[in-house]
């Protein structure tokens, strides 16, 4: 695994795949933002 210079978000893995990044919301404290994309072939 590549280390991440980003201090402000994690990347989120899900047996051992990655799955998204998560970030602390700057707009309401204490909370965080997950962001996952979904592929149209992941649908069917």
């Amino acid at each position: 695994m590549i280390a991440r210079k980003q201090k402000d978000s994690a990347e989120v893995e899900l047996k051992g795949e990655f799955i998204g990044v998560i970030y602390e919301d700057e707009d309401e404290a204490g909370s965080f933002l997950f962001e996952m994309a979904i592929l149209a072939e992941d649908l069917e």
